[in-house]
């Protein structure tokens, strides 16, 4: 037919392009059509089997699926890391952050302030008054001398 049957590694209308890992290209040998391949996952484009993956993949093929807000760290400050499973990514919080929550947003204090004070973004409790501590559970007595 006149048409090249390119190899695993390679696409194209003379096989002349580098495929891509996990490339997958489908050949119609009783049409003239070109092949229909699908790279990177449909995630991402490949240029010179290298994927670039899509905003929200990554990967060598772009099959996993990144870790949304980048578990909530910034250039600052590294409050989670991603953990790449296929297929969905999962953030882990580091214990020294005070984080929480499936992308670490939610800010943690201990023991919840003893529902005696207010969690702050660094992850500290402000006691309300005659309250104390680390996680504002020590009362203050008020001992009046008359």
């Amino acid at each position: 037919m006149g048409r090249c049957n390119c190899g695993i590694q390679y696409f194209g209308d003379a096989c002349q392009f580098l495929a891509c890992p996990n490339s997958v290209c489908i050949y119609d040998n009783d049409t003239i059509e070109p092949a229909c391949c699908i790279h990177c996952s449909n995630n991402g484009i490949c240029n010179n089997g290298v994927c670039v993956c899509n905003k929200g993949y990554v990967g060598s093929d772009c099959s996993m699926e990144d870790c949304i807000n980048g578990c909530s760290s910034t250039a600052s400050a590294v409050v989670g890391v991603c953990i790449h499973n296929f297929p969905v990514s999962q953030c882990d919080c580091l214990d020294t952050a005070k984080r929480g929550g499936d992308y670490c947003e939610i800010v943690i204090c201990l023991n919840g302030c003893s529902a005696n004070g207010v969690c702050n973004s660094n992850g500290e409790c402000v006691c309300n008054t005659d309250f104390y501590g680390e996680d504002c559970s020590v009362k203050i007595y008020q001992i009046s001398i008359s």
